[in-house]
């Protein structure tokens, strides 16, 4: 079984201060998505770059040429589960919307969103989860 990179010390250990150095990218990430003012579409994909983009490069840093570890290969089973999340996350919104906006709200907001992820990792193949 393959275990979560970076928690068990494989690929590499990382030290209490690398880990303080990845938590504090992430925490400047998330204050600069948080506290960026609301703009027109191509500065407002700034904010949500940085977010995604400042611990990758902390891991970087801190792990070197390991830190690709975190992205394994993506085959069919891979695609077929992004598609089908992707399907059940458009039909959860589309619903939704329309759930508004005839003022019949009969589910919670986030049950049917609960219940696409639940179903997008149901194993397909026979591949054990």
């Amino acid at each position: 079984m393959r275990d979560f990179p970076f928690c068990t010390d494989r690929p590499v250990a990382l030290s209490g201060r690398e880990w303080l150095i990845l938590l504090g990218a992430l925490a400047v990430g998330f204050g600069l998505l948080s506290a960026a003012p609301l703009m027109g579409f191509p500065a407002s994909a700034i904010p949500p770059l940085l977010f995604l983009g400042m611990p990758l490069l902390a891991l970087r840093r801190v792990a070197g040429r390991h830190w690709t570890v975190l992205f394994g290969p993506i085959g069919p089973r891979q695609v077929a589960q992004l598609v089908l999340f992707g399907l059940l996350t458009l039909a959860h919104v589309v619903t939704r919307n329309l759930w508004v906006s005839a003022e019949t709200h009969i589910l919670n907001d986030w049950s049917g969103f609960l219940a696409a992820f639940a179903f997008a990792h149901l194993p397909i193949g026979p591949d054990p989860v």
